[in-house]
């Protein structure tokens, strides 16, 4: 059985800690598993979490002094990271943030205060981001409701910082809102005929 929690390392390294994807030639990548034993590797890796675990346990490659990590089963040596694959893997990471981007995303809640930001969904993503739009507040002051299932086609500018720890923070703000999609009222049922007749 090959030790899956040694390997993490290894292919964290060769991948610069960006995801393992289709385009990928596994059979290279991951030579010494089974299709079975890739599948369950590929989702271990790829998992978020472990992702955070994983940058977790290199952050004393941030502090002056130490320069390499390493994993050994006894006086074997199995992997080791350096300090230039942890900042490889940074800016890996950091290539694949676009700056400007035209998105359709799901409203999740609506902040009717400018200084608030919205709860927004990409897909099964989710973040926050706050609203500039001179245009769409003037909607909201006009009396135009927004909430939860409606769509907005917005342009989103995404920022980054990185702290002394090595963690990502990522700030969102949309400028322009291109265009609103409301989500289709509910149909009357018996009870709303109920509690409004």
């Amino acid at each position: 059985m090959t030790p899956i929690a040694l390997n993490l390392f290894k292919i964290f390294k060769k991948k610069r800690g960006r995801p393992i994807t289709e385009d990928d030639d596994l059979v290279r990548l991951l030579e010494h598993l089974g299709n079975i034993e890739r599948l369950l590797f590929i989702k271990i890796y790829n998992d978020i979490e472990t992702q955070v675990a994983l940058r977790a346990v290199l952050r004393p490659l941030r502090v002056d002094g130490i320069e390499e990590f390493q994993t050994r089963r006894r006086d074997t040596l199995i992997e080791s990271v350096g300090q230039g694959d942890l900042k490889a893997a940074d800016e890996a990471e950091v290539s694949l943030i676009p700056e400007v981007e035209e998105k359709l995303l799901d409203i999740e809640k609506a902040a009717l205060l400018p200084h608030l930001a919205w709860h927004l969904a990409d897909g099964p993503k989710t973040f926050d981001a706050k609203i500039y739009d001179v245009d769409l507040w003037a909607r909201i002051a006009r009396g135009e409701r927004f909430g939860y299932g409606d769509r907005l086609s917005v342009e989103l500018h995404t920022s980054y910082s990185r702290d002394a720890s090595g963690r990502l923070n990522i700030e969102r703000v949309i400028p322009k809102v291109i265009e609103v999609e409301h989500a289709a009222s509910a149909p009357p049922t018996k009870w709303n005929d109920e509690l409004l007749g």
